[in-house]
């Protein structure tokens, strides 16, 4: 009797890899009906099995290459990381410079969590990663992102930046009038196309005007600005220049 190429019940599972002296093996097995038609699953095992020597040839390079680079990077950046500490400590620095001492720093800090989550993936292919999950401050977040696009924002009455999930948009907005604070909003896009169709054509809304005329899908006015800051983004509003001196921001929505 031919001993099976892998252990049947992983290779039902899922696909197993198995090392045949220089080769590397890709083994899947299934099950095949009776012959009597009846549905049962007990008409013997079929085995596919498939070379992947090639495959695993390369992501070995890649994994090599992933470590090598990482451990690369890390030098410099640690480098860096302590002489901007060095600077941080000085005396004789004003609140401009410690603040962009400060900015530098969180960058850094983000560059040596991104080096250390590179040296992870060997680990996580390798199945040796643990993952613990623990809850997060989200204002903390939305503080330092602020701080990191703060200097983009100097100068102008408001600065927002958009970005787009399947389902939602994930819209950030910074205000030069509050130096160390932004406001972040998640904004459905099905409550968006609603709202871009109801408005198509209008021009002089603001964000308290589209609230209180709007009876569902608007729940306040923060949500309505940042419902036309996506039709803006998304090249089917724009901000009216000529009442930028006003207290409030005006939209004119595309017909």
């Amino acid at each position: 009797e031919v001993p099976p190429p892998a252990p049947l019940r992983e290779a039902l599972e899922h696909e197993v890899t198995v090392q045949r002296g220089r080769r590397t093996l890709a083994v899947t097995a299934a099950r095949m009906e009776s012959a009597n038609g009846n549905g049962a699953a007990d008409g013997g095992i079929v085995w596919t099995v498939r070379d992947v020597s090639e495959r695993a040839r390369l992501e070995q390079l890649k994994s090599e290459f992933v470590a090598t680079a990482s451990h690369e990077l890390r030098s410099p950046l640690t480098s860096i990381k302590g002489f901007v500490e060095l600077l941080a400590a000085s005396k004789g620095l004003d609140s401009r410079q410690r603040e962009f001492l400060d900015i530098v720093l969180v960058s850094t800090n983000r560059l040596v969590d991104l080096v250390n989550d590179l040296l992870d993936v060997a680990r996580v292919e390798a199945g040796r990663i643990e993952i613990h999950r623990r809850p997060i401050d989200l204002g903390d977040i939305v503080q330092e992102v602020s701080a990191l696009l703060r200097p983009r924002v100097e100068g102008k009455r408001q600065h927002y930046f958009v970005l787009s999930s399947p389902r939602q948009y994930f819209v950030m907005s910074l205000s030069r009038s509050k130096r160390d604070a932004g406001n972040f909003n998640l904004v459905g896009k099905a409550a968006v196309e609603k709202l871009h169709t109801r408005l198509r054509g209008k021009r002089g809304l603001t964000a308290r005007l589209v609230y209180e005329r709007s009876r569902r899908g608007v729940p306040s006015a923060l949500v309505a600005l940042n419902m036309l800051y996506v039709l803006v983004a998304t090249g089917r509003a724009s901000i009216d220049q000529r009442r930028l001196a006003a207290r409030e921001i005006f939209f004119n929505v595309a017909a």
